[in-house]
């Protein structure tokens, strides 16, 4: 005689959905970090000059590198920054401040939560399988438990220098899902919308 299951199969069903919806809604595919020194006057920073290197890749390597990234985000700055009370100084030492952006591609993970409906051969309480334990007899739910997403990430982060003391003053950072298949149009508007992200709170309020 099979063993009962601890939950019937359409109540499992349901409550594993409910758990998988409730970490997709958790999981912002945009996140975005900022942080300046409070002790500076920001009102004072009228012009702006790119650092040396104006953009560093990370990592390092010809598969990350591009200049047509680097230009990308020089335009979205040309287009931005004015309206943040910064233009572009015609020199370095006419320059307030000084921008650097870094490029950055990783991983993040996410866990869902996993339910195989199928029983399998082996009978009530068999083997766990990959991922769990089975739950319940003949014609009821197999298995669930964990399972692990890697998903490709990139990280745009803007870091400005006072160019008097070459100390950094402010920093925005935007972590976003990287879409492979985007077109280069779309690419120009994907690196917009971070640089928009990142410069949302600048400059910081009182």
């Amino acid at each position: 005689m099979p063993l009962p299951s601890l939950l019937p199969a359409n109540a499992l069903r349901t409550t594993l959905m409910a758990l998988a919806l409730v970490a997709l809604s958790a999981c912002s595919s945009v996140v975005t970090q900022r942080d300046y020194d409070p002790t500076r006057d920001f009102a004072t920073y009228h012009h702006w000059q790119w650092a040396s290197p104006r953009v560093v890749f990370t990592p390092d390597n010809t598969l990350t590198r591009s200049s047509l990234t680097a230009e990308r985000i020089d335009q979205a700055l040309n287009e931005q920054l004015p309206g943040k009370g910064l233009t572009p100084a015609r020199t370095e030492k006419g320059a307030d401040v000084l921008l650097q952006a870094t490029v950055a591609y990783t991983h993040r993970t996410q866990e869902d939560p996993f339910y195989d409906g199928s029983w399998g051969p082996w009978g009530p309480w068999g083997p766990r399988g990959y991922y769990g334990g089975y739950y319940g007899g003949w014609g009821g739910p197999g298995f669930y438990g964990p399972r692990v997403r890697r998903f490709p990430v990139t990280i745009l982060q803007l870091d400005m220098y006072d160019r008097r003391d070459g100390q950094l003053v402010w920093r925005g950072r935007v972590e976003r899902d990287t879409d492979d298949s985007a077109s280069p149009q779309q690419r120009a508007q994907i690196i917009a919308g971070l640089v928009e992200e990142a410069l949302k709170q600048y400059p910081p309020g009182p």
